[in-house]
């Protein structure tokens, strides 16, 4: 599966709890599902899709296999 049919996840590895969710979510997700993306390191790709860095510290972000960007408890579904 190509990166870009992969749902991309953004979280903040400097947040302890973040970081230890997402590295279950990790554990236990399909390898070819998802993209781990860093907020400290991918920012470039959050300013891609117009996400604003701040308010993807304060909230999970996803982008699915079609581009669109899903917030919150909708980036969680996308997980779950």
């Amino acid at each position: 599966m190509s990166n870009q049919s992969k749902i991309k996840i953004f979280f903040d590895s400097k947040c302890s709890i973040c970081t230890r969710e997402i590295n279950y979510y990790r554990a236990i997700a399909d390898k070819d599902t998802f993209i781990w993306c860093d907020l400290h390191n991918d920012s470039k790709t959050l300013r891609a899709y117009g996400v604003d860095y701040k308010k993807a510290l304060l909230m999970l972000h996803a982008i699915d296999e079609k581009g669109m960007i899903h917030i919150g408890i909708d980036a969680f579904c996308l997980i779950w």
